[in-house]
């Protein structure tokens, strides 16, 4: 058997054909890395200080809980119990869920569905203080029945769960199936979701309905109130309307009441109710998805939209009038134009195209869906589908993703089969342009499990492109929401063709590099790739599988943080020291191997060479030596050293003979 066959158990050599070329069209080029590396870090901004970026973006986005499975935050868990209201149904679904271990909460998103899950499985377990975990929305019914890591005394929500489309009888089944597996574990579970179809097939399903608008005013608004506040919350169309109108009410009521008139939401619907002109309209439409461009590139390609829409205005001036578009918009109530922060001794700025307030472009995407059909949507179905085919990939591409994203809050359907599940099948510019939808819905708690579900899809059976495509997804906000499954699915798209491997090889790293950089603690990371690596190097008997097992494993850890460019096995080694012996043993499975020895050592003389501009660090060097030497065999490891002894001549020499000295079966005493 060779070296390459298995590792830690053996030795040998190379035999892995050479791959085909990828055509350019196809291939992920430096550039679209660094793309996609930038909307991952633009994106990571909306977690923290966004205020200056959102006019640029012109949407307003609030999300404070990122990664949607593992352990619930406690400040989440803590919010969730603070001014709680009881929804109609909350007793019925405690009831139910008490008796069954199970309740399935079926409704519309904002109707309080989470909040209420996490205090039912408090009252459940009796314990406000119990821990719970949030599994992920991608699993099916038998795949949440054949889960193997319930535990007795815990409680377990799935957020926003997709309707997995089974057969009524085989999905009433497996429902049974799960409350039975549950009760005999002891552990409880809350299945949120907007399947109206699981109203009827469960008993255990409860129609969720948001809490009353006046018990929710009284929990928030400041005591002793004016009647009219009251009458005016209880006209209030969402739960989040009536908090904030009785927040504001801190500032008393014509303020609370001058806010609400001047929301921003009326204020396109005003706009709309003034039923505009086809050319006005065509304007507004072209801005939501063309939005915080330079004024002339923005007339360029609405021009092109006027085009393809050959509008009659009522208003049409004379032939020999050119139409003063740029005065026009100097007083018009929905848009306005900003200028780019100048850089010192640059030029003057350039003036961008914006809607005035942040939240207007979401707003005016919902007003284009309720009240336009075929007529206003053909046109631009045609002008998007035309302005995405066209290289390189551009700020453009990047503001019709985050135009198609908000489309998908008020029409999916449409958005995913227009646009995504053609644009996933379609050239490196398209496709990247559809991974930039799936990252821009992840900010949005409705939207992330569907784009979970969409990337998901593409992956297995929709072809090889979007199975591209969904590589190139998985690496970034997707990953983030839900790194268990996007880094499961990465590791099996690694193994298959050229073109997609080669994809989830650089999203696997891109995604570890960021959870390295945004976490507190990353070793979870380690432990799926270690967990992952061992099934398929360690008891896998497929030889092409192993090898690109193995260089997946090389991909990580020869990827560097975005921010430093250090190494990030060097990063993980000095503030993680938690993560050594998953890395240790990581690193054994490609040191290992002939055909990738050589990359990993070079992977692993750039992480000690960092670490030796570092002081202390001579301790982590060692103990990464010692966690390499006792996973490896005697026969692997005597080639290791024997390469080492050459590979480190040129790097600090403290560095070097710390980490040789901790190879050795019988070190002699170090002394730093």
């Amino acid at each position: 058997m060779s070296e390459d066959e298995a590792c830690p158990e053996s030795t040998g050599a190379e035999s892995v054909p050479p791959p085909s070329p990828i055509a350019e069209e196809d291939a992920l080029s430096d550039a679209d890395v660094a793309e996609l590396r930038r909307t991952t870090q633009v994106i990571n901004k909306f977690y923290g200080n966004v205020d200056a970026g959102s006019a640029q973006f012109g949407v307003s986005l609030g999300v404070t809980h990122r990664r949607a499975t593992g352990p619930v935050a406690e400040a989440q868990i803590r919010q969730a119990h603070e001014h709680f209201v009881a929804p109609p149904r909350h007793s019925d679904a405690a009831r139910i869920l008490v008796q069954e271990n199970l309740v399935l909460l079926s409704g519309p998103e904002n109707t309080g569905r989470t909040t209420s899950a996490i205090v039912l499985l408090h009252l459940a377990l009796d314990d406000p203080q119990a821990p719970l975990v949030s599994l992920s929305p991608a699993m099916s019914l038998a795949q949440l029945v054949e889960y193997p890591h319930f535990k007795r005394n815990r409680g377990y929500l799935v957020r926003g769960w997709v309707d997995d489309a089974e057969p009524d009888a085989v999905q009433q089944f497996e429902v049974a199936q799960l409350s039975d597996r549950l009760q005999k574990v002891g552990a409880y579970l809350v299945l949120v979701t907007e399947s109206a179809r699981m109203r009827r097939l469960a008993t255990s399903a409860v129609e969720w309905e948001p809490p009353a608008p006046e018990a929710l005013f009284d929990e928030y608004a400041p005591p002793q109130q004016d009647a009219r506040a009251r009458a005016h919350a209880v006209e209030l169309n969402s739960p989040a309307e009536v908090v904030a109108f009785a927040k504001n009410l801190s500032y008393g009521l014509e303020t609370a009441l001058a806010r609400l008139d001047g929301s921003t939401a009326k204020q396109v619907t005003k706009w709309f109710g003034s039923k505009p002109d086809r050319l006005k309209t065509l304007e507004v439409a072209a801005l939501a998805f063309a939005h915080g461009l330079p004024d002339r590139t923005f007339e360029a390609v609405f021009q092109r939209l006027l085009g393809i829409a050959d509008p009659v205005p009522t208003d049409a001036p004379g032939e020999s009038e050119i139409r003063q578009s740029r005065a026009d918009r100097s007083d018009h109530p929905l848009i306005s134009t900003t200028l780019d922060v100048l850089e010192p001794g640059g030029l003057a700025g350039e003036r961008r195209l914006v809607f005035r307030s942040v939240e207007h472009r979401a707003r005016v995407i919902a007003e284009l869906v309720e009240r336009y059909g075929f007529e206003l949507w053909d046109p631009i179905r045609t002008w998007l589908h035309e302005l995405v085919s066209e290289p390189p990939l551009s700020e453009l591409h990047f503001q019709m993703a985050l135009g198609i994203s908000l489309l998908a809050r008020n029409s999916p359907r449409e958005a995913e089969q227009d646009y995504l599940f053609q644009w996933a099948d379609g050239t490196s510019v398209t496709r990247l342009t559809a991974a930039h939808v799936l990252t821009w819905m992840c900010i949005d708690d409705s939207l992330a499990p569907q784009a979970l579900r969409i990337a998901l899809s593409w992956a297995t059976d929709a072809g090889t492109r979007r199975a591209m495509t969904a590589a190139t997804a998985l690496g970034s906000e997707i990953g983030a929401r839900y790194p268990s499954d996007a880094m499961r699915m990465l590791w099996f798209l690694a193994a298959r063709s050229q073109r997609i491997g080669d994809i989830a090889r650089v999203s696997l790293k891109l995604l570890f590099s960021s959870a390295v950089e945004n976490a507190a603690d990353s070793s979870w990371v380690l432990n799926l790739l270690r967990s992952l690596a061992h099934q398929s190097i360690g008891n896998g008997n497929d030889f092409r599988r192993i090898q690109l097992s193995r260089r997946a494993l090389l991909s990580v850890l020869s990827g560097s943080c975005g921010s430093s460019e250090e190494p990030i096995t060097a990063h993980v080694l000095r503030w993680q020291p938690a993560s050594m012996h998953a890395l240790g043993e990581i690193w054994c499975w490609v040191l290992c191997s002939g055909s990738h020895r050589g990359r990993a050592i070079e992977a692993l003389r750039c992480a000690l060479q960092a670490l030796a501009a570092h002081d202390g660090t001579l301790p982590v060097i060692a103990e990464l030596g010692n966690a390499i030497r006792t996973r490896m065999p005697a026969p692997q490891l005597e080639l290791l050293q024997r390469d080492l002894h050459f590979a480190l001549t040129k790097t600090d020499q403290a560095v070097a003979s710390t980490f040789l000295s901790s190879l050795d079966r019988h070190p002699h005493a170090i002394t730093t």
